[in-house]
């Protein structure tokens, strides 16, 4: 490519020493000919040849890659190079991804907290993945359109493959652990360009919902235990996606901030009223470190439907009041309380030795039944904690297969719990932190997806009735590409358009053409 270059430039000056300047019209025909010879006619082995095209972008051969830019723009026909290059991110992105999907295959229960920091450092590499092929864009191909649209063609072809855990849920995690104090401990300017970065690729992303709905129920524990590293980041991050993605994305989010705002002054006024008379009925009781949010139930969603748990003694006491109070000022306003958000901090006396208890709300009320009782079966722990099988078995789980075995278990062992067993109070516990915060169990990682999936059905019907309204009939191929193309959050499968279509007409909203079967009338 360097001697074309070379031998194009002195026949250009050659052509101008020659030619009198009435010809020098000329010399442009001349050397496009010139072009299709040298260039035109071994663009293929330039295309294919393991020296060739190939080579360069294999090992970032700028120079390179810039010459052949410029030759070929001279033919005023970079499609095929184009077309080169846009397969080679391809498959150089499948790779990566289907490299992480075998990894993600053989993850069990003891590999996850390494896994984390793996999906850090995978997510990380999609960051250098994209700077070094976005900096080739702007510099060897001089920021061309033709080629950024390939690049990003490129990138959505191998970031939305499928995968056990996707990435959108993958990016929505590395968020979670760049925002949460006391996990990487960033200065702001890095976490804002980490987010600035996770942006990049959410772009590019198919199931923007997936990676919002992911991204919520992070920032709902963060909020819910003080655990933000820095507001302004987390304000931040939310205005780019709603840049990216629009309000209605967004909306929860800015409304779960503000709740937290306003929560923090009401259970400051709710404390100046009822604080003294609590202290004084309820001296073992940390009236101080009380925190009660009141939160609108429309920003956030808890995976567990709100119950009655048999709270310990002083919890009752304080729900009682509270509600008092709360109906006071608050007379049309129904309370809802959400239990599974709860964090209680106890102490804890296991012979003559007194331990610090960090639990969620539903891990102290199973432990309060064992105040009075050292031993309870399975079936009498379900049957007073009102709980659905599966939390209560991940509760109990927590407690007795984790690092720290706070209950003994009779008659079990392994990870699993069965309703056959029963469970002691460890009075024999012993350990060297008098602080310790028990793990929580993962309630709702299964109804994220379930609820993703709820939602984009509601959108896709909601589509489909909103186009059909406004145009009053319209060809079913067609309304199924109008659906296709509004619904940016998500990219919808187009049988589960059809499906929706049908479900749609079985309501009698549309009606099909009595003359033409494939043209649709909406119904008033």
């Amino acid at each position: 490519m360097q001697a074309v270059d070379r031998l194009l430039h002195q026949e250009k000056e050659r052509l101008g020493s020659i030619l009198t300047e009435r010809l020098q019209t000329r010399v442009t025909a001349i050397l496009e000919k010139f072009n299709e010879e040298l260039l035109e006619n071994y663009k293929e082995r330039l295309l294919r040849h393991d020296q060739g095209l190939q080579h360069m972008l294999e090992y970032q051969q700028t120079d390179n890659l810039q010459l052949v830019y410029h030759l070929y723009s001279r033919l005023r026909n970079l499609g095929d190079v184009c077309a080169v290059f846009r397969d080679f991110i391809r498959s150089k992105g499948q790779k990566i991804m289907s490299e992480k999907a075998a990894e993600l295959l053989k993850i069990t229960e003891k590999d996850k907290l390494r896994e984390a920091a793996h999906d850090k450092a995978f997510v990380e590499g999609l960051f250098a993945f994209w700077e070094t092929y976005n900096r080739m864009v702007e510099n060897a191909f001089e920021g061309s359109k033709q080629f950024d649209h390939a690049f990003r063609v490129a990138l959505e072809s191998f970031l939305n493959m499928q995968m056990k855990v996707m990435t959108a849920e993958l990016l929505a995690n590395y968020c979670d652990r760049i925002l949460r104090s006391g996990r990487e401990k960033l200065e702001e300017k890095e976490i804002e360009e980490k987010l600035e970065r996770v942006i990049r690729l959410f772009a590019n992303l198919e199931d923007k919902d997936l990676f919002i709905e992911h991204y919520t129920g992070h920032l709902t524990r963060r909020l819910l235990a003080e655990r933000c590293e820095s507001y302004d980041c987390e304000k931040t991050m939310i205005g780019r996606l709603n840049a990216c993605c629009g309000a209605q994305f967004t909306v929860r989010l800015d409304g779960m901030l503000k709740d937290i705002g306003l929560a923090s002054q009401h259970n400051r006024e709710f404390l100046q009223r009822a604080g003294p008379e609590l202290a004084r009925a309820l001296p073992s009781l940390n009236v101080e470190a009380l925190a009660i949010r009141v939160l609108t139930k429309a920003n956030w969603s808890s995976p567990i439907a709100a119950l009655e748990l048999p709270l310990p003694r002083d919890l009752m006491v304080v729900k009682a009041c509270f509600e008092e109070d709360f109906g006071r000022y608050h007379a049309r306003k129904k309370i809802e309380w959400a239990h599974v958000w709860g964090t209680v901090v106890m102490d804890a006396y296991f012979g003559a030795n007194k331990y610090e208890l960090t639990t969620t709300t539903f891990q102290a009320s199973l432990l309060y039944l064992f105040e009075e009782r050292n031993e309870l079966s399975y079936e009498q722990i379900r049957e007073e904690m009102k709980l659905d099988e599966e939390t209560l078995k991940k509760t109990l789980g927590s407690l007795s297969t984790a690092k720290h075995k706070i209950l003994e278990r009779i008659g079990g062992e392994g990870k699993i719990i069965s309703s056959a067993e029963r469970f002691r109070f460890n009075v024999n516990f012993t350990s060297t932190a008098r602080r310790i915060v028990l793990p929580v169990p993962i309630l709702d990682e299964t109804q994220t997806k379930e609820k993703v999936d709820n939602d984009r059905e509601l959108a896709i019907e909601a589509a489909i009735v909103r186009i059909m309204k406004h145009r009053k009939q319209l060809e079913y191929n067609q309304l199924m590409q109008e659906v296709i193309s509004i619904l940016r959050q998500f990219h919808p499968d187009p049988r589960q358009v059809k499906k929706k279509i049908e479900l749609i007409i079985d309501k009698e909203f549309l009606e099909r053409d009595k003359t033409d079967p494939r043209l649709l009338k909406y119904l008033a």
